[in-house]
């Protein structure tokens, strides 16, 4: 563990800790290093989050990036999944909220935002998992999405 870590990273990985406990995931290690990025992976109603501190330093220290994937985009509907989720973006765009986009290693459908780590706490970070998850499911659902 660094001895320089920032206030702002040591309650990121308190949450990330956290999160994934209530995941009902064992805690994971940190190779944390100074204004190097860390994160982890967890799965909450079936949907994979990804939480990443991208920096120990500077500006982006009070916020950290969720990634959500909703799920595969589904092949045999990809114009209207695609439309539908560009009109999404548009709403989220203006709102600032955060931005539908395409994981093209896993060709998912992922929505990515910047948390603040002010005022953070797991439960309303939970909270928000929660409200995405049921989002994912039902974007699963309106495209006949299945998992493998």
């Amino acid at each position: 563990m660094s001895e320089a870590r920032s206030p702002w990273r040591e309650q990121f990985i308190d949450l990330a800790l956290e999160l994934r406990r209530q995941a009902g995931k064992p805690a994971a290690s940190f190779q944390d290093a100074p204004d190097a990025p860390i994160g982890m992976k967890f799965h909450l109603d079936g949907v994979l989050f990804q939480v990443t501190h991208l920096d120990g330093t500077g500006t982006a220290a009070d916020r950290f990036l969720l990634r959500c994937h909703f799920g595969p985009m589904p092949a045999d509907q990809m114009d209207d999944a695609l439309e539908q989720a560009l009109s999404l973006n548009l709403g989220m765009a203006r709102s600032g909220s955060g931005v539908l986009g395409i994981d093209e290693s896993l060709d998912h459908l992922v929505y990515s935002c910047f948390v603040s780590l002010r005022g953070a706490t797991h439960e309303n970070i939970s909270e928000a998992l929660g409200d995405l998850a049921r989002l994912a499911h039902e974007w699963r659902a309106a495209h006949a999405v299945t998992l493998h």
